[in-house]
């Protein structure tokens, strides 16, 4: 009997740890969050916190309505994207944020830093999500100037970029993005690739 017992625990235990892990390749290497400051990605962002009326101290939203509240990675302002005010201890150690709906989704948080704080945000990401799982380095293997590094956390569900310096913003960025929502992306970047070899076969 208790041989059987053993035996339909160690089952249960290897079924469990199957379906949680179904590949070594998707176990999460740091501490990975589904949100971003209580923030569910995957899910609307408009009905997890309020439209901002007055910036009082509680978290809130606005509605990108011109060019200098736009996501600085777009071109125009687009109805998807919002600003974000009062966001714990991030809002506290950036510029600004600015998040990216698809669809009714939240998708990516986007957040500015002073290039003067970046290794002090960079030890902040350390402690809340744990080593980097990748770092930048030149070609030969050495690592490239302090002043413009990139780190990365890869993950499952979110995966999260740190640029401590950006030329083109004179700026760092920080970007939290719902992997999800990058499977179409990539998809539709395939379909393309293959549309354009057929065209270029046919014409030659």
């Amino acid at each position: 009997m208790l041989t059987h017992t053993r035996t339909g625990f160690l089952l249960f235990l290897f079924i469990t740890a199957f379906l949680l892990f179904p590949g070594s390749e998707f176990v999460s290497a740091y501490n990975e969050p589904d949100n971003f400051a209580g923030l569910k990605f995957g899910h609307d962002l408009t009905k997890q916190i309020r439209e901002c009326i007055l910036l009082i101290q509680t978290r809130c939203y606005k509605t990108v309505r011109s060019p200098a509240d736009q996501n600085p990675e777009r071109d125009s302002p687009s109805p998807g994207d919002y600003r974000l005010y009062n966001m714990g201890e991030f809002q506290a150690a950036v510029d600004e944020i600015v998040a990216d709906q698809q669809d009714g989704k939240l998708i990516r948080v986007t957040a500015l830093v002073n290039s003067d704080k970046a290794q002090s945000v960079l030890e902040m990401l350390k402690h809340r999500y744990g080593k980097p799982t990748q770092e930048d380095s030149e070609a030969d293997g050495s690592p490239v100037s302090p002043n413009n590094r990139t780190f990365f956390w890869k993950g499952q569900r979110v995966s999260i970029q740190f640029e401590t310096r950006v030329p083109a913003l004179q700026r760092g960025r920080i970007s939290w993005t719902w992997m999800e929502s990058q499977k179409g992306r990539g998809r539709s970047k395939a379909a393309g690739k293959t549309e354009h070899t057929k065209k270029r076969a046919a014409g030659s």
